[in-house]
């Protein structure tokens, strides 16, 4: 379930990739994070790509524990730019006691809920690279997309699907029918599904807003509204100027380079065939063990009206039953979705209401301060309440995280327990023929 458990539902993507967007209305000084860097977005925003043993590795400065290194990088196949034997890459790393800690525990989590990798001597990664600005040398704008480890079966699909897209993006102007290609070849295989569906979901959810702004008689918003209001102006014969975005600070937003290669293009889902169709339900449908891109892919899927989806994920949501998994909440609104059904869709939302991640409840008891039980106890809280509050113990890390792990666990049991009872009732309503259409 690791691989699983990192494919975040789509509203919890764009919420990570925009949260500092929002904020730049509030203040520009806030550091814009840059959206997840599918394939497309990654050949384009970078100036090398090449295949790379990782070389030997030299210390230039610590800092509370965190060291700048640079990495020698000795290349196998050159990908993108001019041909090298071999380059540094520039990169930060835990020194220290950290360094001691097992692999698991060290691995760290980007904001996109990536694990960025440890790079290990002699081991051979799918590297990213830009040239950097404080000398020579090279560096990794997001290393939880721009470094990939790769088993050879993995690599080799990668740099098929990056050779094609070298062409793809040569061609003036933008072949939009081939791009639609490419994106379903990227999402018909395991290695590179989140890198297809990824952007094939983007695309739907943009159309859908637009065809919902003209519906309702406004624009959409920033890049979309302009490209919607563009193709519509088009279609009817037109020559109306594109619509603005709102304010400076949208077109600021909007110029960034990781914005400006990463926006939906809502013209892009409309483009996919029958046939395109038949070979994504297919490649989600016929998959045996799940990868990154499967939840993205079902999202694209769902209204393509595909009899053996309802089934395929019903199966899934009973596989990992046990677990009860934060992506169960999701299965279960694709589940409503593709057999447009009130009465699952009710279901779904009651188990969003009453599934727990962290038994709190016990934990809140147990985490009372001297401070409250007088304030309860209609003692006063002044000095002698803090006080006491200095005199506290300092917490045990290990006894903390025993304590967290065992909450966390109760958590599981319950919403396994809420979600078996869901399915059970689902089943009933499978088996019986009960379920309404609406």
């Amino acid at each position: 379930m690791t691989g699983i458990r990192r494919a975040l539902p789509p509203v919890l993507l764009a919420a990570a990739a925009l949260i500092c967007a929002f904020a730049l209305q509030r203040s520009l000084a806030c550091p814009i994070q840059p959206p997840p860097q599918p394939l497309r977005t990654l050949y384009q925003l970078n100036e090398r790509v090449v295949v790379a043993r990782v070389g030997a590795k030299e210390v230039l400065k610590i800092e509370e524990e965190v060291a700048s290194v640079r990495v020698a990088l000795h290349v196998t196949e050159n990908v993108k730019g001019a041909p090298v034997q071999s380059v540094h890459l520039y990169r930060t790393e835990f020194v220290g006691g950290e360094a001691e800690k097992d692999e698991e525990e060290l691995t760290i989590y980007a904001y996109s809920g990536r694990p960025v990798p440890r790079l290990r001597q002699g081991e051979r990664y799918l590297f990213f690279l830009n040239t950097r600005e404080e000398g020579d040398g090279y560096e990794v704008n997001d290393e939880s997309y721009g470094i990939k480890k790769l088993s050879d079966d993995d690599l080799k699909v990668y740099l098929e699907r990056i050779k094609e897209l070298a062409d793809l993006t040569r061609r003036e102007p933008e072949d939009k029918l081939a791009v639609v290609e490419w994106l379903v070849r990227c999402a018909e295989e395991p290695a590179t599904r989140w890198e297809g569906a990824y952007e094939l979901l983007l695309s739907a959810e943009a159309a859908a807003r637009g065809d919902e702004a003209v519906a309702k008689g406004r624009g959409g918003d920033g890049a979309v509204r302009a490209q919607v209001v563009a193709e519509a102006s088009d279609a009817s014969g037109g020559g109306e100027a594109q619509a603005a975005p709102d304010s400076v600070t949208d077109r600021r937003i909007e110029e960034l380079p990781r914005f400006k290669y990463s926006s939906a293009d809502p013209a892009l889902v409309p483009l996919l065939d029958a046939v395109q169709k038949q070979r994504l339900s297919d490649a989600l449908v016929t998959s045996s063990e799940p990868s990154e891109g499967d939840d993205f892919l079902m999202q694209v899927v769902k209204d393509f009206g595909d009899p053996r989806l309802p089934g395929f994920v019903l199966a899934r949501l009973h596989r990992f039953e046990d677990e009860a998994p934060m992506e169960a909440e999701l299965w279960l609104r694709t589940l409503a979705a593709s057999l447009n059904n009130r009465q699952i869709n009710e279901l779904a939302d009651s188990y969003t209401q009453d599934a727990a991640y962290y038994e709190w409840e016990e934990e809140q008891t147990e985490a009372e301060t001297p401070a409250d039980s007088a304030a309860a106890g209609g003692g006063n809280g002044g000095e002698e309440g803090a006080a006491e509050e200095e005199e506290e113990e300092p917490v045990d890390p290990e006894v903390e995280a025993a304590r967290r792990a065992a909450a966390a666990e109760r958590a599981t049991l319950k919403r396994s327990a809420t979600l078996k009872a869901l399915l059970a009732r689902i089943d009933f309503f499978v088996s019986t023929g009960q379920l309404d259409s609406n």
